[in-house]
């Protein structure tokens, strides 16, 4: 769990330091005070980049060439590192413990944390990319096989579509390598999802929900086919489209509610709650396949929720999260629903100060 964080130039924090505690940490201040960006600094020194921007350029503060995070933790292991990232326009840098550290996926299994931001209702109302992103980052942790699966995959499909615009001879050799690697990515996110499934209707039996949700996996590619075939079928229209049309990269799930035909019928505070259940399904997953916990960071838990929801979730926390990080206007939503609170951190216009 995190230790202690120091941010220099991220959006409007010209220099902040916090050391947060086990248990939650609650984060309030008006709105545009940089509460947000608390969270998003955490999540940069474990990603390598903002659950909000791919793009460094929207968090370098005003004026300055680069923003800065470093971060001390305590692994599960029960290791103290200390990891900082340093990212200008056109350059990043990281270093572990003094020493570069060139891979992200080496960050990613340093610290697991999870991030619900302020939309966390897109993962049920977004596009299918949010949803395949939501999968493979459980995987990430859950397979550890998964990640090299995933970029021989990805690599071969950016040589296919290369070879939609070129040469056609070329397209049977990266299929052959699509078809392999397809198998075991296609094969882990359905018994992923199948695995989730159970898990986050426990929990929405648990908070009572009026909601009966069913998640469905789309593979990306025709049942009837093998993705070979499936790739073979498409080689015109793809040519034409310059793209490839189908495969995992075009897996989708498809979630569905008992009570309401589609999200659109949904109110904003049930869609939260329903996304909420997914996220807490992979966090105990985790919790009890890797014997391994995830931080929290949740950005604005109070709002569109009722307190009987906010209690929900807040009752929730402390046993899947050992250290959790939440932002709210103000304290007295949380303070009345929670008491588990391990300390309380006040933003005003990009001043961090404890309360």
């Amino acid at each position: 769990m995190f230790r202690q964080l120091q941010i220099t130039d991220l959006r409007l924090i010209a220099s902040a330091m916090m050391q947060p505690q086990p248990g939650l940490n609650l984060i309030t201040g008006p709105n545009g005070s940089g509460k947000t960006s608390i969270l998003e600094a955490l999540h940069i020194v474990t990603h390598g980049r903002s659950f909000r921007y791919r793009d460094a350029v929207p968090l370098i503060r005003t004026g300055s060439e680069a923003y800065r995070v470093v971060a001390r933790f305590t692994s599960h292991l029960g290791t103290t590192h200390t990891l900082g990232i340093q990212r200008a326009r056109h350059d990043m840098q990281v270093r572990l413990d003094g020493k570069p550290l060139n891979r992200r996926s080496d960050m990613l299994n340093l610290l697991p944390v999870l991030s619900l931001d302020s939309d966390v209702q897109s993962l049920i109302t977004g596009g299918p990319e949010q949803r395949r992103n939501f999968l493979d980052s459980g995987l990430l942790h859950m397979e550890p096989q998964y990640l090299a699966c995933f970029q021989r995959y990805h690599r071969a499909l950016e040589q296919r579509n290369a070879a939609l615009k070129q040469s056609v001879a070329e397209l049977t050799e990266w299929e052959a390598i699509l078809h392999v690697q397809a198998g075991c990515l296609d094969q882990w996110r359905a018994q992923y999802l199948a695995q989730l499934l159970p898990l986050m209707q426990s929990y929405q039996q648990q908070w009572e929900s009026d909601l009966t949700l069913t998640l469905h996996y789309q593979r990306g590619w025709s049942l009837e086919l093998s993705l070979h075939d499936a790739l073979a079928k498409a080689r015109e229209t793809d040519r034409k489209m310059k793209y490839t049309s189908v495969g995992p990269h075009r897996a989708e799930i498809i979630i569905r509610s008992q009570e309401a035909k589609g999200a659109k019928r949904l109110s904003r505070g049930q869609l939260k709650m329903a996304a909420a259940a997914l996220y807490f399904a992979q966090a105990k997953l985790f919790q009890t396949q890797q014997h391994k916990s995830s931080v929290l960071l949740f950005d604005d838990l109070t709002a569109e929720l009722d307190q009987r929801n906010q209690a929900c979730l807040l009752d929730a926390i402390p046993t899947l999260f050992p250290q959790s990080f939440i932002t709210a206007l103000n304290a007295t939503d949380i303070l009345s629903c929670c008491s588990h609170v391990a300390d309380v951190f006040h933003m005003e216009q990009g001043q961090l100060v404890t309360k």
